[in-house]
């Protein structure tokens, strides 16, 4: 049977707040999905590359992304679409 791996990753960002670690968990999440659709043999080599590419700006960015399909979704509803 499948088992999952895990992988310690002493690269990874984390906030400087009390409130945007599930937006910092979004964006890691992001980045990797990427990586790993696009290549997956060279995921692992990639980790090191998180803290220049998930920074306190994209998260800030990323908040903003999620805040409005957040509205967008709720007004669909609202809609009945």
């Amino acid at each position: 049977p499948w088992r999952p791996a895990f992988e310690s990753c002493e690269h990874s960002p984390q906030q400087d707040n009390g409130h945007d670690c599930g937006v910092y968990v979004m964006a890691v999440a992001a980045r990797l999905c990427g990586w790993q659709a696009a290549a997956p043999a060279q995921l692992l080599g990639r980790l090191p590359e998180l803290p220049k590419l998930v920074t306190p700006a994209a998260v800030h960015a990323l908040r903003g992304e999620a805040l409005l399909l957040v509205r967008e979704l709720a007004a669909r509803e609202e809609k009945g679409l």
